[in-house]
């Protein structure tokens, strides 16, 4: 149930919430846009939980990955402002880097100090390396970027996942108009393991993933 118009997003989710004409005007928007804006946190950040208790994590699809290019000052690397979750790094040797937690990579940094970099950890809002990385080079990889407000752009993420971001709406709505959400969590979750699944599915259902010694 994919809509064209970000109008008509929000006044099918008023007629699931409350019933009603589709085509009749929503009377407190603001709301609807909170709620909205919050069922968009649910799908971009996690953090609801299925009726049976298990905590539901983000959605990471492939239409949320963005390019990272940026370049390294004082052996870090600035992170992007609309990023949610790194997904792979790189220095300009192509070598995928190990992340680590900045505890562990701070501790071993002294020891090495020659050499490729091969490890990195997140520091603030920054990269960070070991060994430590000279001024200049290219941190490259890619990392899954926020999308825009459903209100400014209907993005890619949601075309591709519609219902989802219906159902999410309705989770965090729900609750604001005193109504039982119990059947909308239901299918949210329903509808983010299949989108979750189906990323998976993406790599691997064209054929076997195979390990292959090096």
């Amino acid at each position: 149930m994919r809509y064209d118009t970000y109008g008509e997003l929000r006044s099918a989710i008023q007629l699931l919430l409350l019933g009603g004409d589709i085509n009749d005007p929503v009377d407190d928007i603001t709301s609807f846009d909170n709620m909205i804006s919050l069922g968009e946190a649910l799908v971009h950040n996690g953090g609801s939980f299925a009726i049976d208790g298990r905590y539901l994590g983000p959605l990471r699809a492939s239409s949320m990955e963005t390019a990272l290019d940026v370049a390294v000052a004082d052996n870090a690397a600035p992170l992007p402002a609309d990023c949610m979750e790194l997904s792979i790094l790189w220095l300009d040797d192509g070598a995928p880097l190990e992340v680590v937690a900045e505890r562990d990579l701070r501790s071993r940094l002294k020891y090495f100090q020659g050499g490729p970099a091969r490890k990195a950890a997140q520091a603030g809002d920054s990269v960070i390396f070991s060994p430590t990385v000279e001024d200049g080079a290219v941190l490259g990889g890619r990392y899954y970027a926020r999308p825009p407000a459903l209100k400014d752009e209907l993005h890619a993420t949601y075309d591709r996942y519609p219902d989802l971001y219906v159902y999410a709406a309705l989770v965090a709505a729900a609750p604001h108009f005193g109504i039982d959400g119990a059947r909308y969590q239901i299918s949210y979750t329903q509808l983010l393991d299949q989108a979750n699944q189906q990323e998976r599915n993406r790599v691997s259902a064209g054929g076997r993933l195979r390990q292959v010694s090096r």
